[in-house]
């Protein structure tokens, strides 16, 4: 076989693959700009994968076929937007954050109106995981040993959103988002979560002690930064959660902790105005997630450790 005869059986590249390959890159870049990590985009872990980051990835690659400086605007903007998303008690974050950004670009003239609903539309559809096709789901997938073949799934052809998906999907995002909440509304709103059956569900983890994992949970009663109280959440719960209150033992609303960036491993922060002894009646740290649902961290009687417990 001559090597004329051997070049022209070499099989090129799937158009899928070509297009996987580069939105694994694209969420490597995303996942990057959010936690300020590099990513390898082969190895990206799976409790960093979801619905809402593969949408802000296929946003991504639609803006570098566009233009490279709008691309890296995206991608420089995305975590102070997502932040300031989080912070507002943003049902969808990081869709706002993306969607917030795609809209003053078009309002300046840099983006045109109908390629930014171009953009939108094609990148809600193609970032679907799962048959919930009207919305974005902000949960880690399982794990990412089938994420290949659901890229090449999703990327095949050029679908599109239908507009009132995308205008109920907005609508709905709209109506939960909090401006400026008091903290008798906040306990209402942990009222409603607790409204559920609890169950104990793991393990103690240590409280006074910065662990180096990702997934720990950690309360520093004394933070080096301010001397106030702060907490540092596990990182598969980072981006989901908008809310969290401390409560003393007859379940009443001590303080509130406010969002206030993510850690140099992706973990999110939320800091209290006020050391830690200052809230010696405290008892556990709850969470409320963007679902509705919540978890608590229990102080057991002993004060040494922090017990997990969930929503059943």
């Amino acid at each position: 076989m001559t090597a004329i005869e051997a070049s022209n059986n070499i099989k090129a590249p799937e158009r899928s693959d070509i297009r996987a390959d580069s939105l694994k890159y694209a969420m490597s870049k995303v996942i990057g700009a959010l936690s300020g990590k590099k990513t390898d985009p082969d190895k990206i872990p799976s409790h960093l994968i979801s619905e809402d980051v593969l949408f802000a990835a296929n946003v991504y690659n639609q803006l570098s076929e566009r233009s490279s400086k709008l691309a890296d605007d995206f991608l420089s903007s995305l975590s102070g937007n997502y932040r300031n998303n989080l912070a507002k008690e943003t049902r969808q974050p990081l869709f706002k954050a993306v969607d917030s950004f795609l809209a003053e670009r078009a309002k300046k003239g840099q983006l045109s109106k109908a390629d930014r609903r171009q953009i939108t539309r094609q990148s809600f559809a193609q970032s679907q995981l799962d048959s919930r096709l009207n919305r974005l789901s902000t949960k880690a997938i399982q794990n990412s040993s089938g994420l290949e073949a659901l890229l090449k799934k999703n990327v095949n052809g050029d679908q599109s959103a239908p507009r009132q998906v995308m205008k109920n999907f907005r609508q709905r995002i709209d109506a939960n988002i909090r401006s400026k909440e008091t903290l008798q509304r906040l306990k209402e709103r942990f009222e409603i979560a607790a409204g559920v059956k609890q169950k104990i569900s793991a393990a103690p983890i240590p409280k006074n002690e910065f662990n180096t994992s990702a997934a720990d949970f950690v309360f520093q009663p004394v933070s080096s930064a301010d001397g106030n109280a702060v907490v540092f959440l596990p990182l598969k719960y980072s981006k989901e959660v908008t809310a969290l209150g401390v409560f003393d033992s007859y379940g009443d609303l001590l303080a509130e902790f406010k969002f206030s960036g993510f850690h140099k491993d992706g973990r999110a922060i939320w800091r209290n105005n006020s050391p830690g002894s200052e809230l010696k009646s405290m008892e556990a740290l709850r969470l409320i997630f963007s679902d509705g649902g919540m978890m608590e961290y229990l102080l057991p009687q002993d004060n040494r450790a922090f017990y997990e417990r969930t929503v059943a």
